[in-house]
């Protein structure tokens, strides 16, 4: 038995990336919640030989009906696709069995899964010749758990995927699986450490599929969120004196740029300039966030109305709405370098070169 990944699932927020990432670890993130910083993060993780699993977002989608936040069970799957050819995109072919894919399906349903399958053939045939690990999750069903294999690669008309079984017996019972014979490769979704159940649901295929290629994922992060809140509030604390003291900008410049620059500022930054002078009405505040987009200087009639002289701004605005901002930042560090601390093995970072850096 050969097992090549075992991402850390739940990865989807960038410095929880970055952090496993640091620490050496191969990532698992959610399709729909990829934003443009964290693929950039995946695309360069890729081409340095990183390992990089992709759910398709099938569970949250599931969650999202059963609470009534959505009206359907199935996931954008058009969006999940443009997503894993974003992931693809420019990766030579030499690296690309490192990104493994996750293919359509949905939740505790055999026959739209099967449905799914069918109606995005085409797109899961071109992940899986352009070189991708492509993962076909199987669900309980009608029929045994073997045949519904046999139906899939029917529908594929190929072999050639990595096959996906829920780690949860609820999910699949041991007996089902035990019915699955004769794979390549096998997936078990949902579970990134061997333990004797597991074992047990790994041996029920690999005995009927000898030399078969063993993956699995976790959502390891979940498990060890307070160890990884501590350590952050730890570096926060150890690093914000310096940040208050120091401060993150040149005076001067700053009360420039702000004044006279636009478009330059987030929006969080431009409300909560403007709530430092008391402007707290919404479509006031929203007046400032927009002059500041369109109007080059318009924020500076804005402020000389309440602050003439930009006294105030200088005495007190800046460290205000700045060193809030520089305060999130380090923070937002810190959870990267607490990341990196909490998952390598052993425990041991050079924390103070990671904040030199």
């Amino acid at each position: 038995m050969e097992s090549t990944l075992t991402p850390i699932s739940g990865a989807s927020a960038y410095f929880d990336a970055l952090g496993l990432a640091n620490a050496g670890r191969d990532i698992g993130v959610v399709a729909d919640l990829i934003r443009p910083r964290l693929m950039s993060l995946l695309k360069r993780l890729l081409k340095s030989g990183h390992q990089v699993f992709c759910d398709s977002g099938a569970y949250g989608a599931r969650a999202r009906f059963e609470s009534g936040e959505s009206e359907t069970p199935v996931a954008d799957f058009p969006q999940v696709f443009a997503v894993y050819n974003q992931l693809l995109a420019n990766l030579p072919r030499s690296q690309r069995y490192n990104l493994a894919l996750v293919g359509p399906d949905v939740l505790k349903d055999w026959q739209a899964s099967m449905d799914v399958l069918q109606q995005y053939r085409a797109e899961v045939l071109h992940l899986v010749t352009s070189g991708a690990n492509v993962i076909i999750p199987v669900q309980r069903g009608p029929i045994p758990a073997g045949e519904t294999v046999q139906c899939i690669a029917k529908i594929l008309g190929t072999k050639d995927f990595t096959l996906g079984i829920p780690s949860a017996s609820a999910a699949m019972r041991l007996p089902d699986v035990a019915t699955i014979r004769d794979v390549k490769r096998l997936h078990i979704l949902g579970r990134g450490t061997m333990n004797l159940a597991l074992y047990r649901r790994a041996y029920a295929v690999l005995h009927n599929s000898p030399g078969a290629t063993l993956t699995c994922d976790a959502n390891q992060l979940r498990k060890r969120l307070d160890e990884i809140g501590e350590e952050q509030k730890r570096l926060v604390e150890e690093r914000q004196d310096d940040v208050m003291r120091d401060g993150p900008y040149d005076e001067t410049e700053l009360i420039y740029e702000v004044l006279h620059q636009n478009a330059w500022l987030s929006k969080g930054t431009v409300k909560a300039l403007a709530t430092f002078y008391g402007v707290t009405d919404p479509k006031q505040v929203n007046g400032w966030v927009k002059a500041h987009r369109e109007g080059e200087g318009a924020l500076a009639p804005l402020v000389e109305q309440v602050d003439p002289e930009a006294t105030l701004l200088m005495g007190y605005g800046l460290a205000r709405v700045f060193g809030e901002a520089a305060m999130k930042d380090l923070s937002a560090r810190m959870r990267a370098v607490a990341v990196e601390t909490v998952f390598t093995e052993p425990a041991q970072t050079h924390v103070a070169e990671k904040l030199a850096a």
